[in-house]
């Protein structure tokens, strides 16, 4: 009984052509909706600031210990801004009579949203703390290497002694 009503259905061609259409509109709305992703998941794929710092950090305290007479190097810096990454998006507005939504999504491509710029973060200060900070010889050669390094000057450069035993 059930297949003589599906059989009767099937040459029916309203029936016919209404899944004829959703078979249709199936197989084509996935190239129709782009894959996004919300600002959130760019944001979070972003370090974080106190990573950047340390980072940052280690670096200089590696290239101060390299210097002759330096010795073991603390090295604190301070950020105006930890850089930033900017990324392909995708703005859709949705308009009615009585209101207007806008979205931004970022734009994938190879499962991954697309980078489109990035600027590197701004130290505005420096403190250095090491075993020949009290060299003048030495404080010179830092204060030039943190000066070529990040454009700052000397005013927003510290150099001083420090114990050998922390």
């Amino acid at each position: 009984m059930k297949m003589e009503g599906l059989k009767r259905r099937l040459k029916d061609p309203k029936w016919l052509t209404a899944c004829g259409v959703i078979g249709i509109g199936l197989l084509i709305l996935p190239s129709i909706i782009p894959q996004t992703v919300s600002r959130e998941s760019v944001q979070d794929s972003v370090q974080d600031a106190k990573t950047i710092q340390s980072e940052i950090e280690q670096r200089l305290a590696d290239a101060v210990e390299r210097i002759d007479g330096a010795g073991k190097a603390f090295v604190l810096v301070s950020l105006s801004d930890t850089g930033t990454e900017s990324f392909l998006l995708e703005t859709d507005t949705d308009e009615s009579s009585e209101s207007r939504r806008v979205s931004e999504n970022a734009v994938i491509a190879s499962g991954s949203a697309v980078h489109v710029a990035s600027s590197p973060p701004k130290v505005s200060g420096v403190a250095i703390v090491c075993e020949g900070g009290g060299d003048p010889k030495v404080e010179e050669k830092i204060d030039a290497l943190i000066r070529a390094l990040y454009g700052l000057s000397s005013t927003r450069i510290s150099v001083s002694e420090g114990n050998r035993n922390p």
